[in-house]
């Protein structure tokens, strides 16, 4: 296998995708207070509390997409002859059985707890049913258009992935300005441009597919019950952990709604705001590498998949820090300077949500070397027990200590164990010790980096103003120390070289001259 093909092709995958997501992160900042302040803190919150209450039925959906993901990526990766037609064929198949079932369940068990379970306002519930039918209509669009996604990530089209993703968020900053023209009730329009966008996007990767990817032109009726039987037995075993998971943000956002209202959904949109942005800004390095892990795996190099594993959980967990130590210090005056109005119950929400995702980075590519294995069952029978005790123990803590914000200490706390065990997993798949390479490879140079970064802001605060040049010039210093505590504490002594030697190339390129 060309190595050095693999990694140019990753670093053009990453460039791609970052360019995609600043615009991205630009365009959603904005469209983010316009959607806030046009349709209010009550209709926001609503539409986060029926939005959270849908995606509980999506668990399904979530399972089987990595599972399309994983099967299609290794039989791409595999040496010698391959079949991803079938796969691919497979996975249609299953995400329309899906996707009838999901209507299904949300026309009866979703709609009677809509209307006889969340606590929403009696007279928005007119506008509250409206949302949900065309929330149900974009869910089901979401699973068919599953599979393609897979497709396009599978074969590493980062670029394509990169463009319709930004199409994407630019309908959705259109829609925020149609509503202050509309007459009619603008949660109830929102819903419905929301749905159109979902209904073009559908139609888009469709047509990108069936032009660029052979397996997806013709979806034939595959009648090899074994593999129909093997990837529903994967997700399967697979769906415990995506039921777990989902509960632990979705089925807290129902539960705060049930002790306190839509205005607390309202803080919890913002921080999901919050941590989708940053999610975003470092999920697309791991949208790069996941497929090379996986394809290292399928191809017989699990020393390699490893390493990438290990430093993409590292890299990705300072790419988090370089964007939380800023945004930490100066929360309240980021948020009031972004959305103008918002709970106040949105600050701590958010800085404990950077936390949450900051844990959950270093976790992503330890799931995808465990999903390239196929060995699923221990960590998922582990992971999903351990993350259903997240919902008691959160309705524990509101009702012992009335505090709401504790349900994300609660999740942060069980991230942290989850992580331990997948490694505890790892080692008993591979028969390696990676928990002790893990520690301090990954770990210690992480910690070291976030005490020093920490202490920086800290020190930042007293210094700098609640200003805006005074959050320009804290975030130049935290960024800036957190940079060079990265790359002399943070790396090893390869790693530190081949950043500089690319860093250097880089600059070169650009400041010489061409002729």
């Amino acid at each position: 296998m060309d190595y050095r093909s693999d990694n140019k092709r990753l670093a053009k995958n990453t460039l791609v995708l970052y360019f995609r997501t600043f615009v991205m992160m630009l365009i959603g900042f904005y469209t983010s207070r316009l959607i806030l302040n046009t349709l209010g803190i009550e209709n926001y919150g609503i539409k986060n509390a029926v939005g959270g209450f849908i995606s509980l039925f999506m668990i399904v959906r979530g399972t089987l997409t990595a599972t399309t993901s994983r099967y299609l990526t290794c039989e791409i990766g595999k040496v010698g002859i391959s079949h991803p037609h079938k796969i691919f064929s497979v996975a249609v198949v299953i995400h329309v059985l899906l996707a009838l079932l999901l209507f299904l369940l949300l026309e009866t068990l979703g709609l009677y707890f809509l209307n006889h379970g969340l606590n929403i306002p009696p007279d928005r519930m007119y506008a509250a049913n409206w949302v949900f039918q065309f929330s149900v209509l974009s869910t089901i669009l979401d699973v068919l258009n599953a599979p393609y996604i897979s497709a396009i990530i599978a074969h590493e089209k980062m670029s394509a992935f990169a463009f319709f993703s930004m199409f994407d968020v630019i309908a959705k900053l259109l829609i925020v300005y149609l509503l202050y023209i509309t007459p009619y009730d603008r949660l109830i329009t929102y819903s419905f441009f929301f749905f159109c966008v979902g209904l073009i996007n559908r139609i888009i990767y469709n047509l990108y597919c069936k032009k660029n990817f052979e397996e997806t032109r013709k979806v034939r009726i595959v009648r090899d019950k074994g593999l129909y039987k093997e990837m529903f037995g994967f997700a399967g075993i697979n769906f415990i952990g995506g039921v777990a998971s989902l509960l632990s943000v979705q089925g807290t956002n129902i539960l705060l709604n049930l002790f306190y209202g839509v205005t607390l959904n309202a803080a919890v949109g913002i921080s999901n705001q919050v941590r989708g942005i940053s999610t975003k800004f470092v999920g697309d390095f791991v949208t790069a590498i996941k497929p090379q892990i996986t394809k290292e795996y399928a191809a017989g190099n699990p020393y390699r998949s490893m390493n990438l594993a290990f430093r993409g959980a590292k890299f990705s967990y300072f790419l988090t820090l370089i964007l939380a130590c800023p945004i930490m210090a100066r929360t309240e005056y980021i948020l009031e300077f972004w959305l103008k109005i918002f709970p106040p119950e949105a600050v701590v929400f958010s800085q404990l949500a950077i936390i949450l995702t900051m844990l959950v980075m270093l976790s992503d590519p330890l799931v995808t070397v465990i999903l390239a294995t196929g060995k699923i069952k221990s960590v998922s029978l582990w992971i999903g027990g351990v993350r259903l005790l997240i919902l008691p123990l959160e309705y524990i803590a509101l009702m012992v200590w009335g505090i709401a914000y504790l349900a994300i200490v609660v999740q942060i706390a069980i991230e942290i164990i989850s992580l331990f065990i997948r490694l505890v997993v790892l080692n008993n798949i591979t028969g390696t010790n990676y928990i002790a390479e893990f520690s301090k490879s990954v770990l210690l140079p992480i910690g070291k980096v976030t005490f020093l970064s920490c202490f920086i802001a800290y020190i930042c605060r007293r210094f700098f103003i609640e200003t805006f040049w005074g959050l320009c010039g804290l975030s130049a210093v935290t960024i800036g120390c957190t940079c060079l505590g990265i790359l002399y504490i943070g790396l090893s002594a390869n790693e530190r070289i081949k950043v500089l030697s690319v860093a250097h190339n880089k600059i070169g390129n650009i400041i010489r001259p061409k002729y």
